[in-house]
């Protein structure tokens, strides 16, 4: 990653030093020299300061849209989430049964959506959050 990439509300994990993935935070800061500021909701501590070496994305499963707030369609072909916590309907579309990777919609069939930005495919919560701005011109603010 680099930090052009990344923006404030971003959600990530970090790497800890064996290989592991921290519990994800959202990034509250960031600074040239590549420092990165993360935090969690009710945290009552100090923000988490890392190098953008350290930090890892957020892969979306069902697991993870459930933990965050998603609501499941439960009448479509394919897994069909509702993006909670925002005045826009919108949805992220499985783009196969496996989920392996998902598309962002503002119609629970998928039917009306702008091809442009529409079909773009994303992987991580922080590229459903991008393409949301992106479609949207507004920031999706997700919480736990």
């Amino acid at each position: 990653m680099i930090v052009q990439d990344l923006k404030i509300g971003y959600w990530m994990c970090t790497l800890t030093s064996f290989g592991r993935l921290t519990i994800p935070m959202y990034i509250t800061g960031i600074l040239n020299d590549n420092t990165i500021y993360l935090d969690f909701d009710d945290n009552e501590g100090d923000w988490w300061e890392v190098d953008i070496k350290d930090i890892a994305p957020i892969r979306i499963t069902k697991d993870i849209l459930k933990e965050f707030g998603f609501k499941q369609e439960l009448h479509t072909e394919t897994p069909t989430f509702k993006v909670p916590h925002t005045t826009i309907e919108s949805y992220i579309v499985a783009v196969d049964d496996e989920c392996t990777s998902w598309w962002l919609t503002n119609s629970c069939n998928g039917t009306n959506t702008n091809k442009e930005i529409g079909n773009k495919t994303f992987q991580y919560l922080h590229e459903l959050q991008e393409v949301f701005y992106q479609k949207f011109n507004k920031l999706l603010l997700i919480n736990t």
